[in-house]
């Protein structure tokens, strides 16, 4: 069957600084949220302007169904995620790939299997300075609802950009990657969706035929949005003072790895919205305990 989130009966929309894993033992997504000082964790349903802040405080943001339909985790989604194999080239247009190509959550980084970051192994670890925000997510399908605009780049944390030639520099061109991720949670006729932060009813949102909830949980610094001034390349050609450093670094504050520590670097904007890969990574643990020990 074709995967088509846009028929669910809402799609979480996961964004900014976090790590997601889908615990298999309970079926159930994880989503922890890295309440790093100089980010702020919001939830924005639809396009409305207005931001509800989860406080800094909080501890467990569950989103859960009323009679949700259960994911075929057996056999169609077995990690949680509608999986179409690791992507090979994400220096490619992303015009050539089809709908599902672009929804295949392998284009989230995952951080602990050296893989796609060439840190080594990686293991979660409890950030020292700030809290962690978990969010439980029932009865979903992850997958990439948007990728980057721009490919990214990738260098070791320690490198000096500016040392650098435009010949080495482009050299490091590491392509997309997920700039957003979705849930998506169907329910059947007469369900819905409630949202509780820390036991505490937050919202309740009945189904909609054709029409799915979108809910954005995203955790980044206030000045940062999505908008305009991408630049929509394929092959780049870039130098040191074009680019800018995003915040992939901070999942060291959270994650142990057997390697070298990276770092990406993207275009600026010409809007100055000051974001260049504020996006959520992933493990393939069986849960997140390791940002709570």
């Amino acid at each position: 069957m074709p995967f088509e989130p846009d028929k669910a009966t809402a799609q979480v929309l996961i964004d900014g600084l976090s790590i997601s894993c889908f615990n298999e033992q309970n079926r159930i997504w994880e989503v922890g949220y890295l309440r790093h000082p100089k980010h702020a964790l919001v939830l924005e349903l639809g396009n409305s302007s207005d931001t509800i802040p989860i406080p800094r405080d909080a501890k467990v943001i569950k989103v859960e169904t009323i009679q949700g339909v259960k994911p075929d985790y057996d056999n169609e989604f077995p990690r949680g995620f509608f999986d179409r194999d690791p992507v090979h080239d994400r220096k490619l247009d992303e015009n050539g790939f089809s709908p599902e190509e672009k929804h295949n959550f392998r284009w989230a980084m995952n951080l602990d299997q050296g893989a796609d970051i060439p840190h080594g192994e990686g293991k979660l670890k409890r950030p020292k300075d700030y809290p962690v925000t978990i969010a439980q997510i029932s009865d979903a399908v992850f997958y990439t609802n948007r990728l980057s605009p721009d490919n990214l780049f990738l260098l070791p944390l320690s490198a000096d950009l500016a040392g650098l030639s435009v010949a080495a520099l482009n050299e490091k061109v590491f392509g997309k990657a997920a700039d957003e991720i979705g849930a998506a949670i169907t329910c059947e006729s007469g369900g819905g969706i409630t949202i509780t932060v820390d036991g505490k009813p937050f919202m309740q949102l009945p189904q909609k035929p054709g029409k799915p909830w979108k809910i954005n949980l995203k955790n980044m610094p206030e000045a940062h949005h999505h908008g305009g001034g991408h630049h929509h390349m394929g092959n780049v050609t870039a130098s040191a003072a074009d680019l800018e450093q995003g915040d992939f670094q901070l999942y060291y504050e959270s994650l142990e790895v057997t390697g070298e520590q990276h770092s990406f670097w993207g275009f600026k904007s010409p809007l100055l919205t000051g974001r260049t890969d504020c996006n959520s990574g992933w493990v393939s643990n069986s849960s997140l305990a390791g940002l709570f020990s």
